[in-house]
């Protein structure tokens, strides 16, 4: 799934890193649209997990997205959309089902860590 979404990016023109380490953990992927910090966990069935990481995502990234293979989108999105969390169904198409929210919960100095990463990484 990683592949089908990082050839989407590059169609797009994003530059964009996988497994980036933050803290204790790994974005699956991140990359920068308009200044903005964008986030997602890929997860082929388990959105649960993914869901969990997603939320600490919300510390570093303005936006973040969930990417899943679009039959284990589950059916109730309201969680998604309570905590502001984007989905993405991943199949044939690539397709945003739930926009995300802009972070409130930012910190500046983790965002900007991680930001330097790619920076150092692109070098």
């Amino acid at each position: 799934l990683v592949k089908r979404l990082n050839r989407h990016l590059d169609q797009k023109k994003f530059a964009y890193k996988n497994e980036l380490k933050i803290l204790e953990r790994r974005i699956d992927v991140v990359f920068l649209k308009d200044g903005q910090l964008i986030s997602i966990e890929v997860k082929v069935s388990n959105w649960k997990r993914a869901f969990e990481q997603a939320l600490s995502c919300l510390l570093w990234s303005h936006f973040v997205y969930i990417a899943l293979w679009y039959k284990k989108i589950p059916e109730d999105l309201s969680l998604f959309e309570k905590h502001g969390i984007g989905l993405i169904s991943i199949g044939r198409n690539i397709k945003v089902i739930v926009q995300p929210k802009k972070s409130t919960i930012l910190h500046e100095n983790l965002l900007n860590n991680v930001i330097s990463r790619m920076e150092v990484d692109n070098g």
